[in-house]
């Protein structure tokens, strides 16, 4: 009788057991939320979603990417995947909840003692602040983000802050405390011998003195900038941003003919700034029609409109080409969901057999069990 029994028992054992093993094997599969790998990688998905305008998705994968790291003591992951979030939030034009990703962020980074990540960050609570016109605050904050972005020594960090807070001040009418901060970027950047930032301080400066209309501080100004432009081993963007600046300027005040010359020298490098080819060649031919050089006006006005044809027609090409991936995408996305969805309804499928084999092994143990029972009870009277 105790034989039966124990081989009784082992079936409904081995009959539960498989299907708990079947239940579980998708689970077995996946790999461990802890993983510094993974927390990466989930922050690279976020950041895809964020470039491709889905916000939400990205959202979700930088709340993954805080639980990982946050389980792994991770800070400095920590705190870039909610100052993610926060730059998320500002554009949801969700203030409260941008705030609140900034303000913890700036708590973790704090104690990485990492200068540049607070400096950016509290450029960006400063920029919020100044948003909801909390005006204070935005100044008191900023001047404090220009501070530590000194103390870092990171060029691109001392970038942001100062221009966070030159615009705070400018924007507040405190021009001249706007101007003071900087010139100290530009200080900072001729110490640490990178011309590049201070051309990027200079077209600042330039914008702020001749929005107040300060000619002699303008024209001193673009004669600093050519010397730096002189000293640049290579054309790069911000050469050609600065140069624009000084095409725009030279424009205004009616200096055609060194407007054009930067347009000419803008064009030689194939632009590589914010303006295109085609509004170059339209630049020159405004340029020419100031100096009454009609012939060149017109053939230059001529190429302006085929060069912005062309310019067009590639766009055109490009979206359609990008629109063509999306929809490969979505179809291979489709495919894969609905293979997924097959695997799915064949393990369903033999869940419910191993399931209802199970159910019989026990009913027919139980049943004999029962008949087992009955006859010993049956002997016993």
């Amino acid at each position: 009788m105790k034989r039966w029994f124990i081989l009784i028992v082992a079936l409904v054992f081995c009959s539960f057991y498989s299907v708990g093993e079947v239940w579980g094997r998708d689970r077995k599969a996946l790999p461990p939320p802890t993983d510094t790998l993974y927390a990466h990688t989930l922050s690279d998905m976020a950041f895809d979603h964020y470039i491709k305008g889905d916000l939400d998705a990205a959202l979700e994968c930088y709340r993954r990417v805080c639980e990982v790291a946050s389980h792994l003591k991770d800070t400095a992951c920590w705190s870039t995947a909610l100052s993610s979030m926060g730059a998320i939030y500002r554009r949801k034009q969700m203030p409260d909840s941008c705030l609140a990703c900034y303000q913890e962020a700036l708590r973790l980074a704090e104690h990485t003692r990492n200068y540049a990540e607070q400096a950016n960050l509290l450029s960006n609570i400063a920029l919020h602040y100044m948003s909801v016109r909390q005006t204070d605050k935005a100044v008191s904050i900023g001047e404090n983000a220009v501070a530590v972005a000194l103390q870092s020594g990171e060029m691109e960090a001392i970038m942001f802050a100062s221009y966070a807070g030159s615009s705070i001040y400018f924007r507040n009418g405190a021009y001249a405390k706007g101007i003071r901060v900087m010139k100290s970027l530009v200080e900072e950047a001729r110490r640490q011998d990178k011309p590049q930032y201070m051309l990027r301080g200079y077209r600042i400066m330039l914008q702020m003195f001749d929005r107040r209309g300060l000619r002699d501080s303008v024209n001193h100004y673009m004669n600093e900038m050519d010397s730096t432009l002189s000293v640049l081993p290579s054309y790069t963007r911000e050469a050609a941003m600065a140069l624009e600046q000084q095409a725009i300027i030279y424009t205004k005040y009616r200096n055609n003919r060194k407007s054009l010359e930067v347009y000419k020298t803008l064009l030689r490098h194939g632009g590589g700034g914010n303006l295109t080819l085609d509004k170059i060649y339209l630049g020159m031919a405004r340029n020419y029609s100031g100096m009454r050089d009609y012939l060149h006006a017109m053939k230059t006005y001529d190429r302006a409109m085929k060069t912005a044809d062309s310019l067009y027609a590639v766009k055109l090409s490009h979206q359609d080409s990008v629109f063509n991936k999306r929809i490969e995408a979505k179809d291979e996305a489709l495919a894969e969901s609905k293979s997924r969805q097959n695997l799915l309804r064949q393990e369903i499928h033999s869940l419910r057999r191993i399931l209802y084999a199970s159910l019989a092994i026990a009913g027919l143990v139980i049943a004999g069990l029962l008949y087992l029972y009955g006859r010993n009870v049956f002997k016993s009277r």
